[in-house]
């Protein structure tokens, strides 16, 4: 059995087979398996570095010109941190970004990294508009729901 965020990274690359979408990362991609994308897809993978706010400004930017961005950090890097440009820059005028985070549980396994998690709908009161995805055990079919759903995502 593989780990959901595995699962994660693997239906990223095969799904990029049939569907146009790019993946932006905040230097987690070894962390959330986008690391499996970016060696397959390197032209669809924009690497943001430690900027949640400013990844979320260029997914909303993407979008608006088209393009349907997935954003990938770490669960409290993901959504408190950025929040403002979340509310403001995706949830508000609606645009088709999706949020991915890993990390979101109790505790973050076998990394040991404890500032890590509880980020999961850290204030999903101040982005209504944005549908919510829970993690599964098929990530496979999340994902792909994720990428075909118009609007706003945050799969966690």
């Amino acid at each position: 059995m593989i780990s959901l965020r595995e699962a994660f990274g693997h239906a990223l690359v095969k799904i990029a087979e049939d569907r146009d979408f790019v993946v932006l990362d905040a230097d987690v991609s070894g962390g959330t398996n986008t690391n499996f994308f970016k060696e397959k897809f390197p032209k669809r993978f924009i690497q943001c570095g430690i900027a949640e706010q400013n990844m979320m400004s260029v997914a909303s930017g993407l979008a608006n010109n088209g393009l349907v961005p997935i954003a990938t950090a770490y669960g409290v890097f993901a959504i408190l941190r950025p929040l403002d440009q979340i509310r403001n820059s995706i949830a508000y005028p609606k645009t088709n970004v999706k949020i991915v985070a890993s990390h979101i549980g109790l505790d973050a396994g076998q990394e040991k990294l404890k500032n890590i998690p509880m980020g999961r709908l850290g204030r999903k009161d101040e982005i209504a508009s944005i549908a919510y995805f829970l993690a599964s055990n098929d990530a496979s079919y999340i994902t792909g729901q994720t990428i075909n759903a118009n609007g706003g995502m945050y799969f966690g």
